[in-house]
């Protein structure tokens, strides 16, 4: 049986500062981290900018990653490079190409990120997320938002990443992005090539009502990264109103941190689905918990998934 690394991604201990962070992690039998490096991800325990800029900043960070037996399984961005605002994803492809160059001098080939949400059309102002293709105008939009923007962009993308040796770009599947799902995922790979994958984030598939396990079975050779995060439906909102529009005022699920929320049984079946399609990689901890603040939950949490993995 297959035993997995665990990461953390490092944004689970927003507001600690790096040294203390990764001396934390050290403590608690942490191996890898996952590191946020632009966009709508914090950045505060990689800081980007200083260490793209020449000098000895970035062999002082990986002194200190290798001070706390750290590896680094993946950098994170957040970003939409194809935002019809051209300006705005102009900005965000240079965010993606900068975290290229980092990862290769941090020694990791795997970005997770988006894959982005275009307009409706060449003079858009706003991206369209189309969720539920229903008319033949939704599938007209859909058609150019593919086939003129998002394969050509990816494309292109992936060409510069493999220019830096990224050979992983792990798709976060999460609503709002055109690739939101395995299907969607699938179908960018077959576009594009193997360069492209999925980052498996349940909360995120959860959210749309995907079963972790089954969509990692739909995905075999496709996992490029995958998460330990957990959601809790709000059962008697969903009964109600269903899936879609849900709000602030009455949420549809709330965030819990591995062991807080779906049992030990649910998780050996993720496990599970996991070994059967062969990942050999890491198990990266995403602590979010609606009720457990981190510097109480987060030791509990590395301590539950080290037990699962």
């Amino acid at each position: 049986m297959s035993k997995y690394a665990v990461s953390v991604f490092t944004e689970s201990c927003k507001g600690l500062p790096a040294e203390q962070t990764f001396a934390l992690l050290e403590d608690l039998g942490v191996t890898q981290i996952e590191l946020g490096a632009g966009g709508a991800t914090d950045t505060s325990h990689l800081s980007p900018s200083t260490l793209l800029r020449p000098g000895a900043a970035m062999g002082q960070f990986r002194d200190l990653l290798a001070s706390h037996g750290l590896s680094v399984s993946a950098l994170v961005l957040a970003t939409n490079p194809i935002h019809p605002d051209k300006a705005r994803a102009a900005a965000d492809h240079q965010t993606f190409a900068d975290t290229c160059r980092l990862a290769s001098a941090l020694g990791t080939d795997t970005l997770v990120l988006y894959a982005g949400c275009a307009g409706d059309c060449a003079s858009s102002k706003h991206p369209n997320f189309i969720g539920a293709c229903q008319t033949e105008e939704d599938r007209e939009v859909l058609t150019w938002q593919w086939e003129r923007v998002l394969i050509p962009y990816w494309k292109s993308a992936a060409a510069i990443a493999g220019s830096y040796g990224i050979r992983r770009l792990a798709f976060d599947m999460k609503p709002g992005n055109l690739v939101h799902n395995p299907h969607t995922l699938l179908r960018l790979r077959e576009e594009v090539g193997s360069t492209i994958g999925a980052a498996v984030d349940p909360a995120n598939l959860i959210g749309q009502g995907i079963d972790p396990a089954a969509a990692i079975r739909s995905l075999s050779g496709a996992v490029f990264h995958m998460r330990a995060s957990d959601l809790v439906i709000n059962a008697e909102y969903r009964a109600v109103n269903g899936f879609l529009g849900a709000n602030a005022q009455t949420p549809l699920c709330f965030p819990r941190a591995v062991g807080n929320g779906h049992d030990a049984a649910w998780w050996q079946a993720v496990m599970s689905a996991l070994r059967d399609i062969g990942y050999d990689r890491c198990v990266s901890l995403r602590y979010e918990d609606a009720h457990v603040p981190a510097e109480e939950g987060l030791p509990l949490a590395i301590k539950a998934l080290q037990r699962l993995v």
